[in-house]
Formats: structure tokens, sequence, C-alpha cells
């Protein structure tokens, strides 16, 4: 067993699974909450190697599925593609707003430019080498259609949600997806009054970030989406927790659509369950 710590673990842990040895991969949120539950108040690498050992034998951990090389191209494709999709939106502020200063510089203007030429041509070659690994895994890419099926889904969003998933092989029910995407709703209640709830964003960041677009615009066009985002914001002041709910359903739904192996079907009605059709959660 081993804690998840950036990417430092990922040597060892391939290198024990290459080897056949079984192995659990945990969060360090897990091990530090069952570390506040013994006695333990030192912080070493030999009390910590301990508390690791006794948790291993006190608990029934999962055993870890390594990635395919598939599955691990296609999450470094997708993270490399967001990464230069933040770096080319901070550069086209930074331009902007130094091409309006006073007298700015040629010479720094032009350099931001050659800067944003690369970030485009670097952001091409991303998108070609998912084209290609996708040409070299049908199998992959007939599933992913399934997910961009759904409307206001598009074939980024669905590669960023597989990839960030590892294909939904560790994922047991809607609940652990929810709080592994860190959309899950946490609530803080004791002696005092209530305080509203909230999600607990201790999760996927890459999932909130790549299902928020989607979520605002199958706003726009899908009428069950609508009619439960209307509900919500009957109820709340901002329109907020509606659209996060909303990430929410699109997240369970790729879940289900990937692991039904179906398409989305607008006219799912919850009495066509026995035919085991995949239904738009509502």
């Amino acid at each position: 067993m081993v804690e998840a710590t950036g990417v430092y673990y990922e040597s060892l842990a391939y290198f024990i699974a290459d080897n056949r040895h079984a192995l659990s991969i945990l969060l360090p949120n897990k091990v530090k909450h069952f570390a506040q539950s013994t006695e333990q108040k030192s912080k070493s690498d030999q009390p910590d190697a301990r508390l690791l050992c006794r948790l291993g034998l006190e608990r029934a951990l999962p055993e870890w599925q390594p990635p395919t090389p598939a599955l691990r191209q296609l999450r470094a494709l997708a993270r490399e593609r967001q990464s230069l999709t933040r770096q080319g939106a901070r550069l086209k502020t930074q331009h902007h707003a130094y091409a309006q200063s006073y007298q700015p510089d040629e010479r720094t203007l032009e350099q931001l430019r050659v800067r944003q030429q690369l970030l485009v041509q670097q952001f091409n070659a991303v998108d070609q080498d998912l084209a290609a690994l996708l040409k070299a895994e049908p199998e992959l890419a007939r599933k992913l259609a399934h997910l961009t099926s759904v409307p206001g889904i598009g074939l980024t969003t669905a590669i960023v949600v597989v990839a960030e998933t590892n294909g939904f092989v560790f994922i047991e029910n809607e609940r652990q997806l929810a709080s592994y995407a860190g959309l899950d709703v946490v609530q803080r209640q004791s002696d005092l009054p209530a305080q509203a709830t909230h999600i607990s964003r201790r999760g996927n960041v890459h999932l909130r970030q790549a299902l928020y677009l989607p979520a605002v615009s199958i706003l726009r066009y899908n009428p069950q989406q609508m009619a439960f985002y209307a509900r919500l914001r009957a109820c709340q002041a901002s329109g907020k927790p509606g659209v996060i709910a909303v990430m929410r359903k699109l997240l369970l739904l790729c879940y289900s659509l990937w692991k039904n192996d179906r398409p989305y079907n607008p006219h799912y009605h919850p009495a066509q369950a026995a035919e085991k059709e995949v239904a738009p959660t509502t």
C-alpha cells in the first residue's frame, strides 16, 4: 500500500503492478483521517510507514489497477490541452492589457504575439496526437461517442471525463463518483444553526473544470435539464447551485452511458428501466 503524493509514487506503483503484486493506493486525506483516529502524534517517515502498515492490516482496501497505456496517454494529452488553454487565455489578456497601455514597446508586443503563435502550434499538435490516438484505439473512440451523443458534451469534455476517471474502472457507484469529482454535498450542523450546504471541492479539479461550460451550454438545449434547473433556481437566490447540480447530473450520465455501453436516449422514461435503456438522470 502506498500513499498518492503527486507523481512521486507512480514509479513504485507501476513497478509493483508489473511484478504482479497486489497494491492499494490511498489519497492523502484518507490516510490523514485514519491517523487522526489513532494516538500517533509524531510525523516522520518511520511512524508514517507503521501507520500505513496498520491501515493495510485493519482495513479491506481495494486493489489498484494501473490504467492502460491508451488511457494513460489520453490523460496526459487532455491535461496538456487544458494547461495550454489556460496559458493561452492568460497570454491573450496580458497582450490586450499591454497593448492598451501608454506607448507600449513594439518589441514586447511582438514577443507576446510570438508566444501566442507558439501556444497555438502546440495546441494544434496536441489535437493531432489525440486524433491519432483515437484512430489507433477504435474501441475507445466508440465508447467516447456514447458520451458525445449527449447534447452539450463535446469530444474534449468526454476525453477529460474518461481520462480523469481511468474509464470509471475504480468507480463502484454514483455517490463515489460525485465524491471523486468534488461535487458531493457537504453540510455542517451541530448546536449552531445549520449553514448552507456546499460541495466539498476535495475531488478532481480537472473534472469540475471540464463540466462547467457543458452544464451552462446544456441549459439552452435540453428541456429536461432546463426544467430541473428552473426548479432549483426558484428555491435559490443564486443560479450557481443549479449549474453545479447540472454538472453532477452530466457526470453521472456519462458514467451510466459508459458502463452500459449505450448512446444517450433523450426519450427515455423510467418505466423502460426493465428493458435496460440508459436514462438521463432526472
